[in-house]
């Protein structure tokens, strides 16, 4: 039998051990909230390949005014000369999402069943089809026999067919080349190809090149097209709620453009180094803001079934393109932008 000898407080030392219990489970219960409060902090990061032009100007607008960081994102922006571009990056795992034409959604959705389609950031009317006068043309039915440049599964691809069928040239009498912008304008340069469907603002620069020496013609005969942001459904299953924070960054960049119209206009001119003398027409034709319509949902399954009946994708049905968009960031965010029946 053990004895304390002396004058011993068992309640105190009862006390004691029960007070330092007590600061032992709330130290570890403030070093928990510490390392959660700290883990909060730390933004979602976020790579964006992104096409450097106009029609992406929603997200350089959020990176400018630090918004992607008002909502705790980290995005670094990587710049392509057309949104195909782009999208490839998306689709070869080195971004986590990109901006594209609404046909790049079109063909890929044919063998991917992991695009979402977050939202479309603008509308326009900048595609042309532009041709070389010496070339000897002058009239639309001129083009038969001649050598046409796009980009491959491009929006100007889709927009040459329709222009072809509307014109009554029979699609199988040219000659396609496919090119990159850069190559599509030196071509017409130098004359190694006729005529191209392409967008502002490579169009006016092929314009300024040629001169007198050139026609053009509406490429867009009968809708806007939309730019996308797009990403993939493993990105958005990783990251729960990003894409919401990505989206509200956008939202307050769109509010941005319709409270400062000029200034941005501005800000493009010199972000992309365009041309101050042609940019205005170009501007007009342009309108950046998130949506999702039941119109696009309807225009883009359209161009399925004509790259399906033209056998520049293979398949025997077109996707469900519905099946494809992510609805609930925009829902959470800007929900009367999203019109589509579902």
């Amino acid at each position: 039998m053990i004895r304390i000898k002396g004058n011993f407080d068992v309640k105190k030392v009862l006390c004691n051990i029960l007070l330092l219990m007590v600061f032992l489970v709330s130290s570890q219960g403030l070093a928990a909230q510490e390392k959660k409060t700290k883990a909060d902090n730390v933004p979602i990061q976020i790579s964006a390949a992104v096409y450097a032009g106009d029609v992406s100007a929603l997200m350089y607008i959020a990176k400018e005014n630090r918004l992607f960081e008002k909502y705790g994102l980290e995005v670094s922006l990587e710049p392509f000369k057309a949104g195909r571009f782009a999208a490839d990056a998306l689709f070869k795992g080195e971004s986590d999402v990109a901006t594209a034409g609404e046909f790049v959604m079109v063909t890929n959705g044919f063998t991917r069943n992991d695009i979402r389609l977050l939202s479309c950031i603008s509308k326009f009317q900048l595609n042309y089809l532009i041709a070389r006068k010496d070339s000897g043309i002058n009239l639309a039915q001129d083009l038969a026999g001649k050598k046409i440049a796009i980009l491959r599964n491009s929006q100007p691809e889709f927009h040459l067919g329709i222009f072809l069928a509307y014109h009554k040239v029979d699609e199988q009498s040219v000659e396609k080349f496919y090119l990159n912008p850069s190559g599509i304008m030196d071509g017409m340069a130098s004359g190694s190809i006729d005529a191209a469907m392409l967008w502002e603002p490579y169009i006016s620069m092929i314009q300024k090149r040629l001169g007198n020496n050139s026609v053009l013609w509406n490429g867009q005969i009968w809708k806007d097209d939309h730019f996308l942001l797009l990403t993939t459904a493993g990105w958005i299953d990783k990251n729960p709620g990003a894409a919401q924070k990505l989206l509200q960054a956008l939202w307050e960049s769109q509010l941005i453009v319709s409270q400062n119209p000029e200034k941005i206009k501005r800000y493009i001119i010199s972000k992309f180094k365009y041309d101050p003398a042609s940019y205005d027409n170009i501007w007009r034709k342009i309108e950046l803001g998130l949506s999702l319509s039941q119109a696009f949902l309807l225009d883009i399954e359209d161009q399925a079934e004509w790259a399906l009946d033209k056998g520049i994708v293979k398949g025997n049905t077109i996707p469900n393109y519905l099946d494809l968009i992510y609805m609930d960031g925009l829902d959470g965010v800007a929900p009367k932008r999203n019109t589509i029946i579902r």
